[in-house]
């Protein structure tokens, strides 16, 4: 399995951190956000969040949280690392009676219940403080003066189950997704979750590319990703395993944006070339 997982941020701080001690040792979060490059955004209307990405970085590194023991509100930081996820029983109280609903027995997609859910967030390897800056805006404007180098993600991973297809904008904005196995290239020492050998994030191309991507793209290609992240919003029905109402519930997840999405190996590709291989070998045995 594609073992190549990287991450380079330049974000400031939303959150301060948050420490907690567990069994494995001291462990640190923060909240961070970044920006994604080319657009435009109008300051005089206080447009300088356009374009915004917020996560999480984790981490149970001594060295890391020294660092992040410093941080202070719209501190710009430099972040390299790699995309983690976990598995997490994700659950929700009911709003008409209280009762808290599992994910895995209360939401249920096409015909099909959905799996407790994963947690992504980036797990930082390295970390300094690049800025410091008084107001949430001064550290916006600095990240949109430096964009270019704001928000890179580099891939490499199979995918775990056919592309998904579909639209946005009334049909306008065509979409791929396609979630990507990863075997870690880093592996950290702490807490037991980040023993984990594997990561699965998901991956999103939008235009002709994505068209592209659905029609050539399977189940087990390995492909290399060059893109950046992304946040996005989304919402869930569940219903009551209690009082039986169905309920919304909204999240926010992670995931990476392909701005370009290079075909290593496709697994129909594979099999022709064998078959080329036996009938090319099969002649010159002839020969």
């Amino acid at each position: 399995m594609a073992r190549h997982n990287y991450v380079s941020v330049l974000a400031l701080v939303r959150k301060e951190p948050k420490f907690k001690d567990t069994v494995d040792g001291r462990a640190g979060i923060v909240g961070l956000t970044t920006i994604m490059s080319g657009r435009e955004y109008d300051k005089a209307t206080s447009g300088y969040q356009l374009n915004s990405v917020s996560f999480c970085a984790r981490t149970q590194e001594k060295e890391i949280l020294d660092v992040m023991d410093t941080l202070q509100l719209w501190d710009v930081v430099k972040m390299t690392g790699f995309l983690a996820t976990r598995e997490k029983d994700k659950k929700a109280e009911c709003p008409f009676c209280n009762a808290v609903n599992r994910r895995v027995d209360a939401c249920v997609r096409n015909g099909k219940p959905k799996s407790g859910g994963n947690e992504i967030f980036v797990y930082p390897i390295t970390l300094r403080i690049e800025e410091r800056f008084e107001t949430e805006q001064a550290a916006y404007e600095y990240l949109h003066a430096n964009e270019e180098d704001a928000n890179r993600v580099f891939v490499l991973g199979n995918l775990t189950n056919s592309p998904i297809h579909g639209e946005l904008q009334g049909g306008r904005k065509p979409y791929t997704r396609f979630q990507l196995a990863i075997n870690r290239k880093y592996c950290p020492k702490g807490g037991n979750e980040m023993y984990e050998r594997t990561d699965y994030p998901w991956v999103y191309s939008y235009g002709d590319k994505s068209i592209e991507d659905y029609q050539n793209l399977e189940k087990g290609a390995l492909v290399f990703v060059d893109g950046a992240l992304q946040a996005r919003k989304f919402k869930e029905q569940y219903t009551c395993g209690v009082c039986g109402e169905e309920y919304d519930v909204r999240g926010r997840t992670l995931e990476v944006l392909s701005y370009d999405t290079e075909y290593l190996r496709l697994p129909n590709l594979a099999s022709d070339d064998e078959e080329d291989e036996d009938e090319d070998g099969n002649e010159d045995s002839e020969g």
